[in-house]
């Protein structure tokens, strides 16, 4: 059996499917190590995954502390006044703690067989060359890996192409180059700078219903479908009396599920949402979030048994019983949501959230909504008229049988075990 390293970084939502991975590799026989945010430790070690601490420190506090990084709408296409580009005047080798996360991840890296490094954190290719393993990329966000000819192909190259020379990520890939000669390790030439992030072995953790991607010339990529990650803390959490009863009746609520996206306003779109809900006469159920949804309306919801404020999981039973789920359109609440057949109202903010609403709106399986204009008549008309109708919820079903049968974590664990046969591939 091997020794192998996974390294992530971003929100919650970002480390869960890794989680999935870990765990499978583990009951595999593999020993895991999973270097990520202090955060995380227990969430590891309850997967049996050895933990080790690495930096930047992605904490619940500190996103919530900074919602405006992670809204992305311009004013000019619809965004707040607020709208700002969260990048300018940012030094992005420092905002990431580039030198520490790389000598955090190579600690938990020296003796591994295989480093399994996510497409979202930068450090991959430095880790191997510094520590003499083997690493390959692993991708959750089907938006970095597009279908061939589409627009957002053709915006993915845009932007790959704007980064080599757009002042901010320039001067990071300079800093990178100036730390590669410092530690003495070989030049990469500028025309094979996405090496630097991206290894020749890609894991894509999506499903072709989010994208039918081509790989690079030289590289081997496999498309796995989802890796969903079912806690083991969730098996213990047992839905409350109220839930049970509201499910019993067979009176499917809308769930509005926001994971770890922060908010600038959170009472008012949480307000909106339960008028909305009062406006259709359906329940809803609230997940807390990172953004600890909260409000007088919502308590007020409770002791009428018109909402019902909930923790994080089992987030299966509670999509299953869905008539819709609400959420920012993060690809793991779209792909859970999916597999378990319940339609979606994708509300984006930030990064491959558009690219996940406009795949929602292609396959017929929901709608979407810009979140800095929501009236609760609004919401209640496109739920009823475009969300909740009987063909939609057909297309969920549907899409969410495909999606099930597809067994992503499986077929990566076995892409894997392949690869670490033949390391130097």
């Amino acid at each position: 059996m091997a020794t192998l390293t996974i390294a992530s970084m971003g929100t919650l939502g970002d480390h869960f499917p890794f989680f999935a991975l870990g765990m499978a590799l583990v009951q595999q026989g593999h020993t895991v190590r999973y270097a990520g945010p202090s955060y995380l430790r227990e969430r590891v070690e309850e997967c049996g995954m050895q933990f080790f601490p690495a930096r930047p420190e992605i904490s619940p506090d500190l996103v919530r502390s900074k919602p405006e990084s992670y809204n992305h709408w311009r004013r000019d296409r619809g965004g707040p006044e607020s709208s700002a580009d969260s990048w300018e005047g940012t030094r992005l080798f420092e905002r990431m703690e580039f030198t520490d996360c790389m000598h955090d991840v190579a600690v938990a890296t020296r003796g591994a067989d295989l480093l399994v490094c996510s497409r979202l954190l930068p450090v991959g290719r430095m880790v191997s060359d510094l520590t003499g393993t083997p690493w390959i990329t692993a991708c959750v966000v089907p938006w970095f890996f597009p279908t061939a000819g589409t627009a957002a192909a053709a915006g993915i190259d845009a932007r790959r192409a704007k980064e080599k020379i757009a002042p901010v990520t320039r001067e990071f890939r300079d800093r990178i180059h100036q730390l590669r000669r410092e530690l003495g390790l070989s030049a990469i030439d500028a025309a094979d700078e996405d090496q630097l992030f991206e290894s020749n072995r890609v894991l894509l953790a999506t499903s072709p219903h989010f994208g039918e991607p081509t790989a690079r010339p030289g590289q081997s990529l496999v498309q796995t479908g989802f890796w969903l990650h079912h806690p083991p803390g969730w098996a213990n959490n047992t839905p409350s009396a109220d839930l049970l009863r509201l499910w019993e009746r067979g009176d499917d609520p809308l769930v509005l599920a926001f994971s770890s996206q922060p908010m600038e306003n959170p009472q008012q779109m949480l307000d909106a949402h339960l008028e909305a809900a009062r406006l259709l006469d359906r329940p809803i159920l609230v997940q807390s979030g990172w953004a600890k949804l909260d409000s007088p309306l919502l308590q007020e919801m409770y002791r009428e048994g018109k909402a019902f404020p909930i923790s994080e999981g089992p987030q299966e039973e509670i999509f299953f019983h869905a008539s819709a789920v609400i959420t920012h359109g993060g690809i793991g609440t779209v792909a859970r949501a999916l597999t378990c057949g319940a339609p979606l109202l994708v509300e984006p903010y930030g990064n491959d959230q558009f690219y996940n609403a406009r795949q929602v709106l292609g396959m017929g399986v929901g709608a979407a909504m810009n979140p800095h204009h929501l009236e609760a008549a609004t919401l209640a008309t496109v739920l009823e008229s475009k969300v909740t109708t009987p063909h939609c919820r057909e297309r969920a079903r549907q899409t969410g049988a495909e999606l099930a049968a597809q067994q992503g974590v499986r077929s990566a664990c076995e892409t894997i075990e392949g690869w670490l046969k033949s390391p130097a591939a």
